[in-house]
């Protein structure tokens, strides 16, 4: 039904909230977005109460509603800021985060005949290393954080009257990455 609303609908069209008017009038944008409040809502209190469970089992000395309060002050706050500034921290964050995680769960899966050996934890410790260090070179975590020059000779936050200051700080990343030849 959506692919039709959306092939024979004007581009004045941006949502999907504007499809549900557009089908079924001011109630089905209602009822929509209802369905969409109560889909986010569940979500994030099942993350919110997982994460406090999690961090109350790692520091007991906190309670658990300490921590439900913690974090939704935190999620708020989050969710103020707007979804552009969300992702400008997020995605450098979880870029670097991603090969660290899939090497884990590759490692896991592999190893999970010979029963967590000497040899096995020392399998996930170098498969962690090794991810870890590939992310940071590879992803865009070094490029966000200022740790390395933007296109123009710029990190975030840096001064443009100081440009050489910036240059020299990421000149032997470059070198490596040049002679590598692996990025």
């Amino acid at each position: 039904m959506l692919f039709l609303v959306g092939k024979t609908t004007p581009m004045e069209l941006h949502s999907l909230a504007d499809a549900s008017h557009i089908t079924m009038g001011t109630a089905g944008q209602l009822v929509f977005g209802l369905i969409v409040l109560t889909a986010c809502m569940t979500t994030a209190v099942g993350l919110l109460a997982a994460t406090s469970e999690f961090f109350e089992r790692l520091l007991p000395k906190i309670t658990y509603k300490m921590w439900l309060v913690g974090f939704t002050i935190i999620s708020f706050v989050l969710a103020s800021a707007g979804l552009s500034t969300v992702l400008k921290v997020a995605v450098p964050i979880i870029t670097f985060l991603y090969p660290i995680a899939i090497s884990i769960v590759f490692i896991t899966i592999l190893t999970h005949p010979l029963h967590y050996s000497m040899q096995v934890r020392w399998t996930f410790r170098l498969g962690v290393w090794v991810a870890s260090i590939w992310s940071l070179l590879d992803s865009d975590f070094l490029w966000h954080t200022g740790l390395h020059c933007a296109s123009d000779g710029l990190g975030p936050g840096q001064d443009p009257t100081n440009r050489l200051d910036t240059t020299d700080r990421c000149r032997s990343i470059d070198r490596f990455r040049d002679r590598s030849g692996l990025f």
